[in-house]
């Protein structure tokens, strides 16, 4: 147990005086760059999309969920459905495909501190499919 706590200090020693400075600047030289300002956190931010019915004939109404979790809110939405038709700013919207197809709805959320984030799912549009 001594032995152990003298190491402990020791490294702790090391330490102070590796972050110390005996010399002292001379008045002609200009003072040290200020050190970058490091933050607790970086902007973050993470979307995860669902789709229910995410298959079926024509004309297939799908509604759209996400999960969102980012540093900062509220975030906002921007959807394009992959079929050629206006996308979406809603949280959670909903979508009619007319045609026969395989597309790929795509989310992307961006936080007001720049973070963004982007998550896609596959739809299956086909007469074959449908109930």
């Amino acid at each position: 147990m001594r032995w152990a706590g003298r190491m402990a200090i020791g490294v702790l020693s090391a330490v102070v005086c590796a972050c110390q400075s005996t010399e002292m600047p001379s008045a002609d030289e200009p003072p040290p760059p200020a050190a970058a300002a490091v933050t607790d956190s970086e902007a973050d931010c993470v979307v995860i999309v669902d789709a229910e019915p995410d298959f079926g004939g024509p004309p297939l109404t799908v509604h759209f969920d996400t999960e969102v979790d980012c540093t900062s809110s509220p975030v906002k939405y921007a959807w394009d459905f992959g079929d050629g038709t206006a996308g979406s700013s809603a949280a959670h919207p909903s979508h009619t495909y007319e045609r026969k197809g395989q597309y790929v709805a795509v989310v992307r959320v961006t936080a007001p501190d720049g973070a963004t984030s982007d998550d896609a799912i596959d739809i299956a549009v086909d007469p074959a499919l449908g109930e």
